[in-house]
């Protein structure tokens, strides 16, 4: 489907870049919360290999949901969240328990 396609057939989902807050996701679709834990549970994981550097390639909006998970967790934070292009290079430090 095309971005236009797809916002004709699920106008509500369409809110999940401009307000995320009221993101109604498609039927099957991920909810927000969803995705917010299953992102801070790859974090976490992360953080128990104990690796100093690791590459991380994914869509835009993942960068925005893992830009939440790094401060509170919530679904407004993805709309407060700077905007990232696919595959945009974004560096988050993890220090003394922390995301920077």
């Amino acid at each position: 489907m095309t971005w236009d396609e797809s916002f004709d057939a699920f106008p509500d989902a369409s809110t999940f870049m401009s307000d995320p807050v009221a993101y109604i996701p498609p039927p099957n679709g991920e909810k927000l919360d969803d995705m917010i834990k299953r992102v801070n549970s790859f974090l976490e994981d992360i953080i128990k290999m104990n690796y100093t550097k690791i590459f991380i390639l994914t869509h835009g909006y993942v960068m925005r949901v893992l830009y939440a998970c790094t401060t509170d967790k919530s679904i407004a934070a993805i709309g407060k969240a700077p905007g990232c292009g696919n595959c945009e290079v974004v560096r988050y430090i993890y220090n003394f328990g922390k995301w920077e």
